[in-house]
């Protein structure tokens, strides 16, 4: 009597695609760069480089990034803007993206007279990409802390 191995098809192909969900590893993320883009007297536009390491040998797509800027008045971090993207096509290796993002000067009054009171500020940038593989997406956490000088404004 044949022995038939139909029935575990759909278990086989389970452990075959979880397996290949294991192999593939989580991007990392972090932030390369922040530059000054325009300046008016209601906003100012930042980019917000950020960098994505992908280890695998396939490209991926983040379904989304996004983060949210801080900047430091003494021991609290207080909220300054928010940046997101969809739909971001990743290869293989290093990539960089440019986010651009609207500060408006209502936000940055305290930023800015520390900045000018210190010749810096400390801004954070917290964020979550979702990088999606066989169709499921989870989120992967970055933070990023940095010190900008006077001389940015420059």
């Amino acid at each position: 009597m044949p022995i038939e191995f139909w029935p575990l098809a759909p278990a086989v192909a389970g452990i075959v695609v979880s397996g290949c969900g294991l192999l593939l590893k989580d991007p990392e993320i972090s932030v390369k760069g922040l530059s000054l883009s325009s300046a008016s007297m209601s906003s100012l536009g930042l980019d917000v480089r950020v960098g994505v390491e992908n280890r695998n040998p396939v490209g991926i797509t983040l379904k989304s990034l996004s983060f949210d800027i801080y900047y430091k008045d003494g021991e609290e971090w207080v909220f300054l803007s928010h940046g997101e993207q969809q739909g971001i096509v990743i290869q293989s290796g290093s990539n960089e993206i440019d986010i651009p993002v609207q500060v408006r000067n209502t936000g940055i009054i305290g930023s800015l007279a520390k900045l000018i009171m210190k010749g810096e500020v400390t801004l954070q940038i917290r964020g979550v990409a979702s990088p999606e593989i066989f169709g499921i997406s989870r989120g992967v956490p970055f933070t990023e802390t940095r010190t900008i000088p006077l001389s940015i404004l420059k």
